[in-house]
């Protein structure tokens, strides 16, 4: 569906995107994941006509996208900032009227969708309340649910599921796993790795402007070395240190983030109760987890799947 060919983009002489070529395949459910700054936005922008890159070519279904192409727009519904991208003096169901008309839907054969999507994220009863009343969640789902009608060809999301609850985020992912089964492809950035999870089959994964991973879940779950984590709040960082290079552990990388050190190691159970045993005079909380997906940002990647 989407295939870049040596894409590169500049922001004020800063390289965002560096000579970047990837295909994503009609059906899929696609998750550009990385830091922010990394160039999964401008990928997501680049796709749905936002901008047009520097060098190299962007294509839908084999044609070239220009900035003038309108059929290609009429295929795609896209999910930007659901705080600038809804009318706030405009009631909810005004909101998808109106997004309904710019689709060139006829709004009375779209409304049976449009209440069982209210409906079904349980804000049927507000959708005749103004969206300068809504909070942030609420918005979010007027804009899904404005993507989800018509049937698009493809849906681009940029982090939609911001503010929703997890019942919320679990219907928003229910619905857009359905709407991948009738044949959508769907295509979502998120810092989120375990909402990810649950639905895309493949994962690009940017840094500094370049794709540095490419695959499924557990392919990116295979990039990191170990077997699991140790997360360690200490008394002294420094003194826990000194203690920890004396022990027979097993462990490849140690990470800190915030108030917690993160162990990365071969030999879990082990390891674990090793330290637990002799540290546990400078340990105030320490716990463990198989390696996961919310691991792949804290960790070095091993190798690229590309």
């Amino acid at each position: 569906m989407y295939r870049f060919e040596n894409v590169s983009v500049y922001f004020n002489d800063k390289k965002v995107l560096n000579n970047v070529s990837f295909n994503i395949k009609t059906g899929d459910v696609v998750g550009l994941i990385g830091k922010n700054g990394s160039g999964k936005t401008t990928s997501l922008k680049l796709m749905a006509n936002l901008l047009i890159a520097e060098k190299g070519n962007v294509y839908y279904n084999d044609r070239l996208i220009k900035c003038d192409d309108t059929d290609m727009l009429s295929e795609t519904s896209v999910f930007l900032d659901p705080e600038r991208s809804v009318y706030w003096r405009l009631s909810a169901i005004e909101n998808l009227k109106r997004m309904a008309v710019l689709k060139h839907l006829d709004y009375k054969k779209e409304k049976e969708r449009i209440d069982f999507l209210l409906k079904e994220l349980q804000i049927y009863e507000n959708k005749d309340e103004y969206i300068m009343n809504y909070s942030k969640g609420m918005k979010t789902k007027i804009l899904l649910i404005s993507c989800l009608i018509g049937n698009p060809k493809v849906i681009l999301l940029d982090e939609p599921f911001a503010g929703l609850d997890y019942e919320a985020k679990s219907k928003a992912v229910q619905l857009l796993s359905d709407y991948n089964k009738n044949g959508g492809t769907v295509i979502i950035t998120e810092h989120n790795l375990l909402d990810l999870r649950r639905i895309c089959n493949q994962f690009f994964w940017f840094e500094k402007g370049n794709i540095i991973l490419n695959g499924t879940a557990e392919d990116i779950l295979q990039s990191i070395p170990g077997e699991g984590v140790i997360e360690v709040i200490c008394r002294d960082n420094r003194e826990f240190a000194k203690k920890l290079d004396s022990l027979n552990t097993h462990i490849i990388q140690v990470k800190r983030k915030d108030d917690r050190l993160y162990l990365l190691t071969t030999t879990l159970t082990y390891d674990f109760d090793l330290i637990r045993r002799s540290c546990s005079d400078d340990i105030y909380h320490i716990e463990i987890h198989i390696k996961g997906m919310e691991d792949v940002y804290i960790f070095d990647k091993e190798m690229s799947m590309l």
